[in-house]
């Protein structure tokens, strides 16, 4: 008989008389499926169920993800803080600003470029 890993009790608000376990970590292909997965090792029973390869491999570890997280966080205030500086410059040089756009999800760089340029060949 195979134990679950890193199972413990918890009480629902739904059924408050019966325990719950909560497994910490699903095998690859109840992720796939986004379905519960019970943890048992080498094989869960639904991939038992379903006839397919159990892997546990290749697992998120929420510390790294935490650190991405603030190395972009922190890169992206870098980067604003360029763009500013550039738009500050472009002021300065009386180069004509276009406005941003209002719906898109990516900056408009190509006129600040284009100013930029055309502000080196003079």
């Amino acid at each position: 008989m195979h134990i679950p890993p890193e199972t413990s009790n918890r009480r629902t608000s739904r059924d408050s008389g019966r325990r719950v376990k909560h497994v910490s970590r699903s095998c690859q292909e109840c992720r796939r499926r986004k379905v519960k997965c019970n943890g048992v090792t080498p094989q869960c029973s639904g991939c038992i169920d379903r006839r397919v390869a159990c892997d546990y491999s290749g697992e998120p570890d929420r510390r790294h993800t935490r650190r991405l997280m603030q190395a972009l966080k922190t890169s992206n205030e870098r980067q604003e803080a360029r763009i500013q500086q550039l738009l500050t410059y472009l002021e300065n040089l009386g180069a004509p600003i276009p406005p941003a756009p209002e719906s898109s999800s990516e900056p408009e760089t190509r006129g600040v470029a284009e100013a930029v340029q055309r502000q080196g060949d003079a």
